[in-house]
């Protein structure tokens, strides 16, 4: 269905491969009562953030804990619009869109919480890289070009309505690429871009190679840098796919570093985590020159996975800047 927007009732269900002991799985930690999704962390981090958001912003607490069994579409099955881009709940009247695309490794289900939890006025759209989840038994691509190429193609019919991007960590990455690409085919635009937990593209990376450890010790950096439970890392069938897709992404972000900045024709909101021990204030800061718009920096008590304690905040703080826009 790729080139045209797609109505609730012209949208095929996602099915991951018959038979996969992984896809069954993922259908298992997508269904209500499972785990929301499969990078969520439980555990909150204490203390206040720098952002607080305006009171207008937030939706009533019955909104975060609504009644899905009332909903007109199967909350576990995902809609494919292309295999780029899923719907975790389509909104065919939303007057906006948000592009949403995930950290190394990650897929679309990162996101299905925000699909749920914002205004029925934003359609959510989460990524969907080859080589994760609905896309397992794809390779994963080692190009960014290759990648932002394919974004832009696959979301010609998604670009009608005012949309907003929001990137987390290489995530971060891949949605202003995908946006320079699209200014470059001229393109719609987005009315505003949100970028988190990773330096401005032309601060030099950190001399890492990660994506180059063994195994064992890959998995341990895992650990350490949270983010993604245990209980998933002890399945071999969904580590083994999850390290082919978060090598090929690592080694992307390691490597990604343009000689100079390049500013996008809309507004620009950076988030970083206070204690993230990897993308520090001053690469934060120099996300400003990436926007010709107005710009903003609003950092978190958290480390590099901030996101996990402070969806809500995000969420809101997405919402009320989107909504100045309608």
């Amino acid at each position: 269905m790729q080139g045209k927007t797609c109505s609730l009732g012209q949208h095929p269900g996602v099915n991951p491969a018959p038979g996969s002991h992984v896809a069954s799985r993922i259908r298992e930690q997508s269904r209500p009562g499972g785990i929301v999704n499969l990078y969520r962390r439980t555990a909150p981090v204490a203390g206040p953030c720098d952002y607080a958001a305006p009171s207008s912003a937030r939706r009533p607490k019955s909104d975060r804990g609504r009644d899905t069994s009332r909903l007109p579409f199967p909350i576990g099955m995902p809609v494919k619009i292309t295999p780029w881009f899923i719907l975790h709940r389509p909104q065919p009247a939303a007057t906006h869109r948000l592009f949403c695309f995930p950290y190394a490794g990650a897929g679309s289900l990162l996101y299905r919480r925000w699909a749920l939890d914002l205004p029925d006025w934003i359609e959510v759209v989460a990524v969907e890289l080859p080589g994760r989840q609905t896309r397992f038994s794809e390779a994963p691509l080692t190009s960014l070009e290759a990648m932002t190429d394919a974004l832009a193609t696959a979301a010609n019919g998604l670009l009608d309505k005012p949309f907003g991007t929001f990137g987390y960590s290489f995530g971060s990455v891949v949605g202003i690429e995908w946006l320079r690409e699209l200014d470059r085919r001229r393109l719609r635009g987005p009315i505003h871009a949100f970028c988190a937990a990773h330096r401005a593209p032309h601060v030099a990376p950190r001399p890492l190679s990660i994506h180059r450890l063994p195994e064992p010790d890959l998995i341990d950096w895992l650990k350490t840098m949270g983010g993604t439970p245990d209980a998933l890392l002890s399945e071999p069938d969904w580590l083994r796919h999850f390290l082919r897709a978060l090598r090929a992404d690592l080694a992307l972000a390691e490597g990604y570093c343009t000689d100079t900045p390049f500013a996008l024709r809309c507004g620009l909101t950076v988030f970083g985590g206070r204690h993230d021990p990897h993308v520090d204030i001053d690469a934060l800061h120099e996300w400003r020159r990436y926007s010709d718009g107005p710009f903003s920096l609003h950092r978190f008590d958290g480390d590099h996975f901030f996101l996990h304690a402070r969806e809500r905040e995000l969420q809101d703080h997405v919402v009320a800047t989107l909504a100045a826009h309608a």
